[in-house]
């Protein structure tokens, strides 16, 4: 074993101080228990006889529920996740810049408490892959620009994507984490503003603090921005549709309206002309009829008047028949009284010659 002499013991209290300084949401990386415990009742003129045996620094990975694939490469982040939100993690979901659903569930039905840790494994090889793909078409398509322009054409470094978290919680609210940057930390705390947005805290290997919140709110404000003009629009646009679908309701009843009237119009035109046709047919049929009457009329009066012109002929002719027999009578008649009386007397002439002759 090796003694701890002058400085170094100095060095090693002053480590375990400041182990045990780290706090809040300032990321609580590592443990204070982790430093040399000094018995008290020592002195620092006693330390440096003593052995002091350096205790094992404890793996802050066990006994964690561990989400993911374990897996080990370039592009591979392992991570821990601390749950400072005040609410229970019930799914905690991945996504790159290239794909536009989040991935499977990393918790796969566990539960990630508020006050706990998760380590976490993500392999990001393919969203890397993709960005390499979409870097070199963009590259090249520069590179002949700059090549048409006379430019020199710079290498860059390796693209990083960015990466999204989808978290949702035991009462159902659903947040994303935006440009989380694996590769800058080991181990992150997940806070919150009241609930009203999430953000992440961690410490940066050379030990800067860094904080999402301003970004995390500034999004959660464009997003709050979006939503209610978006919100507003689809208002605009219901006003719009409603006072439109009115207005067509409106030039539909119109029309209706219009159509009633012009077929209620038909139907009187209709209705007069069926009316006066059927007047028209009357007023035919009683002219007809008067002239038919008048037809009958003349031709009884024209019978009538042959007949009166038949019976005066007849009555002439039998006026002249009576006539004719009454003169013929009367002539007969006196001719035979005339014969008679002619014939009367020859014979009274004859009877007296007779009788004179006898």
């Amino acid at each position: 074993m090796k003694r701890l002499k002058g400085k170094q013991v100095l060095a090693a209290v002053f480590a375990a101080v400041l182990g045990a300084s780290l706090m809040g949401c300032s990321l609580r990386a590592g443990s204070s228990s982790d430093s040399n415990v000094i018995e008290s009742g020592t002195t620092l003129s006693t330390i440096g006889a003593q052995e002091i045996t350096p205790t094992p620094t404890p793996d802050p990975n066990e006994g964690l529920l561990v989400i993911g694939t374990k897996a080990s490469g370039k592009h591979v982040y392992k991570v821990r996740f601390d749950n400072e939100t005040g609410k229970t993690i019930t799914a905690f979901q991945i996504r790159d810049e290239s794909e536009d659903d989040f991935e499977p569930d990393l918790l796969q039905g566990n539960e990630f408490p508020s006050g706990s840790k998760v380590l976490c494994y993500y392999d990001a090889g393919d969203a890397f892959k993709a960005l390499k793909a979409s870097s070199s078409a963009d590259s090249a398509s520069e590179s002949t620009e700059s090549a048409a322009n006379g430019q020199n054409v710079v290498n860059a470094a390796e693209d990083i994507p960015d990466f999204y978290i989808q978290l949702t919680f035991s009462d159902g609210q659903v947040a994303v984490l935006h440009d989380v940057p694996f590769s800058e930390f080991e181990e992150a705390m997940i806070c919150t503003d009241a609930g009203t947005y999430y953000y992440l805290t961690y410490e940066t290997a050379d030990g800067t603090s860094v904080t999402t919140m301003k970004a995390e709110k500034k999004m959660k404000e464009q997003a709050d921005e979006e939503a209610a003009a978006a919100k507003k629009k689809a208002e605009e646009e219901a006003a719009e549709s409603e006072a439109a679908a009115k207005k067509a309701s409106e030039k539909a009843a119109a029309e209706s309206e219009a159509a009633a009237a012009k077929k209620k119009q038909e139907e009187e035109a209709a209705e007069a002309q069926k009316q006066a046709e059927e007047e028209a047919a009357a007023q035919s049929a009683a002219a007809a009829a008067a002239a038919a009457q008048q037809q009958a009329e003349e031709e009884a009066a024209a019978q009538s008047a042959a007949q009166a012109a038949q019976e005066a002929q007849n009555n002439a002719q039998n006026n002249t028949q009576n006539n004719t027999q009454d003169n013929t009578q009367n002539n007969t008649q006196n001719n035979t009284q005339q014969n008679q009386t002619d014939n009367g007397g020859t014979v009274g002439a004859a009877d007296g010659s007779g009788s004179a002759s006898s």
